[in-house]
């Protein structure tokens, strides 16, 4: 078995850019995949689902120059969980995409 996920959707705000105390960047960014089907009465139906992505290092730096909201992305990572407390003292568990490899699949705007 292997741990290993596809994704072609478009970025639905502008990136967040870190750079860590090393100097390495990192680039958070929400990804949108849209699936349309139609339904037993035949009509059209639409689901859109939101998916967070991370990159490290050189994808992050590709990231932070050449993306913005709107872009068409292809992403290929792993599927990983991170877990943090909240201000509250609340612990959650989110599922993130780690970038292996992007691919930048509009045309860059002027």
């Amino acid at each position: 078995m292997k741990n290993q996920v596809s994704l072609i959707g478009y970025v639905g705000l502008d990136p967040e850019i870190r750079k860590m105390s090393n100097g390495q960047k990192m680039a958070r960014l929400n990804l949108a995949t849209k699936e349309v089907y139609y339904n037993r009465e035949g009509e059209r139906t639409e689901h859109t689902a939101w998916h967070k992505v991370v990159a490290w290092g050189r994808h992050a730096e590709i990231i932070d120059r050449y993306v913005r909201k709107g872009r068409l992305l292809g992403v290929d990572g792993k599927l990983a969980y991170r877990e943090y407390t909240t201000p509250e003292g609340e612990k959650r568990r989110i599922a993130e995409i780690r970038v292996e490899n992007l691919q930048l699949l509009d045309r860059k705007e002027a």
